[in-house]
């Protein structure tokens, strides 16, 4: 199945210049910040396998990246697994088997990450991509979860409106939507609803479903803008997945994002009279969609993330919590001298393998020292 076609390829041709030098004229990248960003967009939900028997380094990368959490294990799972490591408080999630012939027989000897949104929101804005990009580089995740999430602050078209346009014209992309206002459940304390949903969720579905939603009725307040949520899963994951390999810079993994939110739906006028076209695809775009393809392709979007904080304080505070017990292990078994040479050893081989994160935290911590 194909993401990028029809306008997302469109949209990605104006933004070509993210990844390299930008045309003359081209729009700024999606990560330009000039004081209170209107929009943003970015990666809301990660899930995918790996192979079981990277479990272990999998989850010394995962505590590294989010070096705010506390691994805890569990003998119980999700999807058919029977164990799992939860990385607290942010909601992460590693299942895996509790043996090597349960994995081969259930889930072809492949253990499950799963880090929702919340998690991802406390990356820098060019931490998602490296995240994606190590994850599939490092341990050949086959990703079957991505989430994209486009938050419109200034309400350029209200969920009301959205729906009056739609009902008025035609949408490319997706046979069925739903209109839902009212009241959640109350395991989701009663918060008011006013969404839209574009497509089916689970295996009945073409794994593109679209919500489109009041974030500020859903927050109470406290995020006052439009919630425009894709999620993709199955192939359409794997394949945004793949993309995202090929960014070079978080302008070029901003420009991919807002291109699949672009390509994934279109609005098209309803066809009327004997001179309109009856393939929806090829009818006028309606003006609300031309100018919200405008902004997802525009200057005034940018990478939601977390400021960076000094990572190599982070990075020495998870090697106390995380190393140091099984450090003194080693120190007690070899000796004070043999394991002074064995840890030189290590290091030597440590500064081989520093990614280009880690030597960017170095750069960035004796700059700041002076």
């Amino acid at each position: 199945m194909t993401i990028l076609n029809g306008t997302a390829l469109e949209h990605q041709a104006d933004l070509k210049g993210a990844a390299g030098g930008r045309a003359a004229g081209a729009p700024n990248p999606p990560y330009v910040s000039r004081g209170l960003n209107p929009h943003s967009i970015g990666l809301h939900w990660l899930r995918g396998t790996v192979a079981q028997e990277r479990k272990d380094d999998l989850c010394s990368f995962i505590a590294e990246v989010f070096s705010d959490s506390e691994p805890v294990s569990q003998e119980w799972g999700r999807w058919r697994y029977d164990r799992g490591v939860r990385f607290e408080p942010l909601g992460i999630a590693l299942y895996y088997d509790s043996t090597p012939d349960r994995g081969r027989n259930i889930h072809a000897g492949r253990c499950c990450l799963d880090i929702p949104g919340s998690a991802i929101d406390l990356l820098p804005p060019d931490g998602q991509r490296e995240l994606v990009q190590e994850l599939m580089l490092r341990f050949h995740l086959r990703a079957s979860r991505f989430d994209i999430a486009f938050d419109d602050y200034k309400r350029n078209i209200e969920v009301s409106a959205l729906f009056e346009h739609y009902q008025e014209g035609a949408v490319v992309g997706f046979r069925r939507v739903d209109r839902y206002i009212g009241q959640k459940t109350p395991g989701k304390k009663g918060k008011i609803n006013d969404g839209i949903t574009f497509g089916v969720r689970g295996s009945s579905g073409s794994g593109k479903y679209l919500r489109i939603y009041d974030k500020g009725l859903e927050s109470e307040g406290k995020e006052n803008c439009i919630r425009w949520e894709l999620e993709l899963t199955g192939s359409c994951a794997f394949e945004v997945c793949s993309k995202v390999l090929m960014c070079q810079n978080v302008a070029a993994y901003g420009g991919l994002l807002g291109a699949v939110m672009a390509g994934i739906i279109d609005f098209r006028v309803r066809a009327c009279g004997a001179g309109q076209k009856k393939n929806a695809s090829r009818r006028e775009r309606m003006d609300w969609w031309a100018r919200m393809v405008e902004i997802l392709g525009g200057e005034e979007i940018r990478v939601r993330g977390k400021v960076p904080e000094a990572t190599i304080e982070r990075t020495a505070s998870w090697v106390r919590r995380q190393v140091s017990g099984s450090l003194a292990a080693v120190r007690q078994a070899l000796g004070p001298e043999e394991f002074d040479e064995w840890l030189e050893a290590v290091l030597y081989l440590g500064e081989m393998k520093m990614s280009h994160r880690h030597v960017g935290a170095v750069n960035h911590y004796k700059a700041r020292a002076g």
